[in-house]
């Protein structure tokens, strides 16, 4: 019996119940294929973007590598983020990292990258905390699906997805 393909409401709600439970959320990624899904909790994200593309493209070449996943379907990366508040544009020697920014908001990242047919997804839910610091509410920021009008970027993704076909070449 085939196995029913994961949604982006499916895993939103797995991420959100998780998030709401424990108070925060392990970076995860989950690649789907023809063979199983393979759920990657990540212990430590690199701190500078250019490590973490490292750092998935280390983790697609080894589900590569591993035969486990099959033809890969899509991928779904979830990781709590920092974003920026500031809404008025800046020029590049003002912008400040949103981790820096003592207006920042506090989220939780969920992006899906499907590949046959392709599609991309992008969902970001502020994360509301009481004044004891724990998880209250998760708040809809954003929710963009691309559809050639709309962009969806996932450079980690993307380098997730390079990784895994570098894996894949390497199958002996």
């Amino acid at each position: 019996m085939p196995r029913e393909k994961l949604t982006m409401p499916a895993v939103t709600e797995i991420a959100r119940n998780v998030l709401l439970k424990q108070g925060n959320h392990v970076p995860t990624v989950i690649a789907e294929g023809s063979n199983d899904t393979i759920p990657v909790q990540i212990d430590r994200l690199a701190d500078t973007h250019e490590g973490k593309l490292r750092q998935l493209f280390a983790i697609g070449s080894m589900l590569g590598e591993s035969g486990q996943v099959g033809i890969l379907h899509q991928i779904f990366m979830i990781s709590e983020v920092w974003m920026s508040r500031n809404d008025k544009q800046l020029s590049p020697h003002e912008q400040v990292n949103p981790s820096d920014d003592p207006q920042r908001i506090e989220a939780l990242m969920i992006s899906r990258t499907q590949l046959e047919p392709f599609a991309k997804e992008l969902l970001i839910l502020e994360m509301i905390r009481n004044a004891e610091h724990q998880l209250t509410e998760l708040k809809t920021l954003i929710h963009m699906v691309e559809d050639g009008i709309q962009k969806v970027e996932s450079p980690l993704i993307e380098s997730l997805i390079g990784g895994y076909i570098t894996g894949l070449m390497n199958i002996k």
